[in-house]
């Protein structure tokens, strides 16, 4: 059977014969694009566009079948999606679904998940903030939020994980820092500078993480817990007072720092929970759209395949 979302972006490429015009037509990165693209050719055997020629984009035979006949399809298929939802729980008036998440996850992975559901279910009426892990998963329980967006959260009884993203860490540094001029950080370079971190209650999951590869590198790590709980400038990294360990999306957009990665390479899982049973209207909805999204970014690949391996002297 044919990837919807797959044929979406090919019939955008064909039209806009640019692989560039078409991700801003579809509101996606343009490596996504064209991994969707190559998937579909994978997926029937044959290529289906002709890239780097003087005209552009075009379309092979195979393809051009595809142009003639998708739409229809496509669009007989649409209006029984908005049917469906018209009956199903993602539309009832006035539903809403409350959304906790990890404020790294605020830099891009929520954004995106968000946007998408926005764009698909319009009707759902998101009521999204930032909480941490042990918040999170209090409200979960209670019942007073629907759906959370977490780094590294234990497993719980009663509620649905469903992996979303993997993300590589690394190291942020001031940009006069010595490590800002390495490729990649030996996590064994650590060893003798502090390392800002949040205590433990934070986010047990990812403070065991990061302490754990500390410790298999044969060191345990100088820790300065930071001195406001959320500081998206990093000003404790650019006050000197250490460096820290973030994700490459989570380091934001502040001046003065550099972001480099680790070896060997620390990967820590992005996680939607969502309740087992009885879970709000819209949450099958959103962890579609989540799921969607994370194949479209690739963000379900291993970061480790693409991660530097060369090691910087420590």
């Amino acid at each position: 059977m044919l990837d919807l979302r797959r044929l979406s972006s090919f019939l955008a490429v064909a039209s806009e014969r640019s692989f560039t015009r078409a991700s801003e037509r579809l509101h996606l990165a343009q490596p996504a694009v064209s991994r969707q693209v190559r998937l579909l050719e994978e997926e029937l055997g044959t290529p289906l566009l002709v890239r780097g020629g003087p005209d552009g984009v075009v379309p092979t035979p195979a393809g051009q079948l595809l142009i003639d006949r998708a739409p229809a399809l496509l669009a007989d298929l649409e209006v029984l999606r908005e049917d469906v939802l018209r009956l199903g729980d993602g539309a009832r008036e006035g539903g809403a679904i409350r959304i906790g998440y990890a404020a790294s996850a605020g830099y891009e992975t929520a954004v995106r998940v968000l946007t998408a559901l926005g764009r698909r279910a319009p009707e759902i009426d998101v009521q999204a903030h930032v909480a941490c892990v042990a918040d999170a998963l209090d409200s979960l329980r209670a019942g007073t939020m629907d759906a959370a967006l977490l780094r590294c959260p234990p497993a719980t009884d009663g509620l649905t994980r469903r992996l979303v993203r993997r993300e590589l860490q690394g190291v942020l540094a001031p940009a006069d820092h010595p490590f800002a001029a390495r490729e990649v950080v030996a996590l064994t370079a650590l060893r003798d500078v502090p390392l800002v971190i949040h205590r433990r209650d934070a986010n047990p999951g990812r403070y065991d993480a990061i302490l754990e590869a500390c410790r298999a590198a044969g060191f345990e790590p100088r820790l300065r817990p930071p001195i406001v709980a959320f500081d998206p400038a990093h000003q404790a990294v650019l006050d000197g007072v250490g460096v820290t360990i973030v994700s490459e999306p989570a380091q934001g957009p502040a001046d003065g720092l550099v972001w480099r990665p680790l070896a060997p390479a620390l990967v820590l899982d992005v996680v939607l929970l969502t309740p087992t049973v009885d879970a709000a209207p819209g949450v099958a909805t959103l962890a579609a759209v989540a799921g969607e999204v994370a194949e479209d970014e690739g963000w379900l690949e291993d970061p480790r395949t693409l991660a530097p391996v060369r090691e910087s002297a420590a």
